[in-house]
C-alpha cells in the first residue's frame, strides 16, 4: 500500500466524542494515522509520577483519569 498523507492527531482532539466524530470524517484510504494520548492524559501522569516521586497523594489524578477515559468510551 502507498501511503500520501499521514496525519497526526494530538490530544485536544481526542478530549471528547466530537474530537473522534471529526476524524471519523477524514478519509483515510491511503493514508497512516498517528494518534497521541486522550486530551490532557500524557499532563496528568507526568503530574501524577511527579507527586509520586515526591512523596505526595497522586492517586486521586489516576481515578480522575479512569473516570475521563470511561466517559470517553461510553460517550464513544
Amino acid at each position: 500500500m502507498r501511503i500520501n498523507q499521514v496525519y497526526k492527531i494530538g490530544g485536544r482532539c481526542l478530549q471528547d466524542k466530537a474530537g473522534f466524530d471529526r476524524i471519523k470524517e477524514i478519509n483515510l484510504e491511503q493514508s497512516l494515522l498517528v494518534v497521541s494520548a486522550a486530551g490532557g492524559t500524557t499532563n496528568a501522569l507526568k503530574k501524577a509520577l511527579a507527586l509520586a516521586k515526591s512523596g505526595e497523594a497522586y492517586e486521586p489524578i489516576l481515578v480522575e483519569l479512569e473516570m475521563f477515559h470511561k466517559q470517553l468510551a461510553a460517550d464513544l
